[in-house]
């Protein structure tokens, strides 16, 4: 290929895995025209060792203005649910970004999910949070970690929690109008309890509903705060439990 895929490997923490995928890399080189045809090789050739391997592309909307070199996510093994969101918001690339991750900030839109933060890092990798999820009326908990960040632009979060597994990569990107914000990622929600609440179609519109209702109020906060004067006090938190 003319740029070589950057590949996110799932998860973070096994570096056997990661490593695996990285040295294969070499032996799917296609020309630019038959990325997909090498996406697949590179599966069936990590699956000789990790059966349950998935290689999928980045979607296609958070892709535009971020890099040249396609993004392959591979993970370990794969998930049952996916997740994809975008919104756009009237508001410089660095504001957003800064009021995404500002702890004290993410009740004011995140209500869903009540986040409470565990441990804080200047560079944000490592930054973890107890997370409290309520999803057709089951409460999940677990711990929310940052594994990857370039700020303004990107950062991917893994999580988990009893039977539940999680892992986004939110984008942030510079447009005409402001910064649109992409959420790409999977999970698993724990099968035990909700199975006996809802189908499975149903469970992923809830959550769908909960991502979408949480980006709309970030939408409103940026906007609003982006037109006032508090604009100018917006940074990044370091806040650590104790």
């Amino acid at each position: 290929m003319k740029n070589p895929p950057r590949l996110v490997c799932i998860p973070s923490a096994d570096g056997e895995f990661a490593a695996h995928a990285r040295a294969l890399l070499d032996e799917v080189a296609l020309g630019p025209d038959r990325e997909d045809e090498a996406r697949e090789r590179l599966e069936r050739l990590i699956r000789r060792r990790f059966p349950t391997s998935v290689v999928r592309a980045r979607d296609p909307l958070a892709t535009v203005g971020l890099e040249e070199s396609p993004v392959w996510y591979v993970t370990r093994s794969p998930y049952r649910s996916r997740l994809a969101a975008s919104v756009e918001i009237a508001a410089p690339q660095e504001f957003v970004f800064d009021l995404y991750v500002e702890p004290t900030r993410i009740p004011e839109w995140q209500t869903a999910i009540n986040v409470t933060p565990l441990q804080s890092h200047p560079d944000l990798i490592g930054n973890e949070y107890l997370a409290r999820y309520k999803v057709v009326g089951a409460i999940v908990q677990g711990r929310f970690r940052i594994v990857d960040a370039e700020r303004p632009t990107y950062l991917r979060v893994e999580a988990q929690a009893p039977g539940m597994r999680l892992w986004y990569a939110t984008t942030f990107t510079r447009t005409s109008t402001g910064t649109r914000l992409d959420v790409d990622g999977d999970y698993d929600v724990p099968p035990n309890s909700l199975a006996q609440l809802a189908d499975r179609l149903f469970v992923e519109r809830a959550v769908q509903r909960d991502v979408d209702h949480a980006h709309a109020n970030l939408k409103a906060l940026c906007e609003g705060l982006a037109r006032s004067p508090e604009a100018a006090d917006v940074s990044i938190g370091t806040v650590v439990a104790g």
